[in-house]
């Protein structure tokens, strides 16, 4: 993880001075005719995998209608926020509604981005990640050597990102 709290990483970045969390959900799927992916970027009342990005391992879920939308929310490959976005909220090219498993999206992908899609298609891109920023959360510590567990309870949701792997088995794409 970089020291310098103004550059941007794949596991956190520094907003202000307010941390952005990011985690990895599954995706899976195919990339519809009109360049469409939808699926759950944020699975409710569902854990993570072990996350260590503290210095004692945990595991996290969400609450349902935990997770607020940012004023301009866009989607990424990797978390690099460098490139240009595949569909931003401001345009209307990336979309998110709840529902009783979690938070849902639909992405419509720039024609020009053959290669994501078939990406997606191949499965060599399987999961999307979120970053966010978290305002309330509880915390269940165990015993010695036992993960501990954190509920979100509210956070802002800053952007989503296509990746490799995820970290929430739960998040699937339609």
């Amino acid at each position: 993880m970089s020291k310098n709290p103004n550059e941007y990483t794949n596991e956190t970045r520094m907003l202000t001075k307010d941390k952005v969390h990011t985690r990895m959900m599954e995706l899976r799927g195919l990339v519809r005719e009109d360049g469409g992916i939808s699926g759950i970027a944020v699975p409710y009342n569902k854990m993570s995998v072990l996350l260590r990005d503290r210095p004692r391992p945990y595991r996290e879920r969400f609450d349902p209608d935990s997770m607020n939308i940012g004023p301009n929310v866009a989607l990424f490959v990797q978390h690099d926020a460098s490139s240009l976005p595949l569909a931003r909220t401001g345009a209307e090219t990336l979309q998110f509604e709840e529902s009783p498993e979690g938070l849902r999206f639909y992405a419509r992908l720039p024609e020009s981005r053959k290669d994501v899609m078939e990406a997606i298609t191949r499965g060599d891109i399987g999961g999307v990640s979120i970053g966010f920023m978290v305002e309330e959360d509880t915390w269940e510590h165990r015993g010695s050597g036992t993960p501990s567990t954190r509920v979100v309870r509210k956070a802002t949701l800053i952007e989503l990102s296509l990746v490799a792997a995820g970290a929430y088995p739960d998040a699937l794409l339609d």
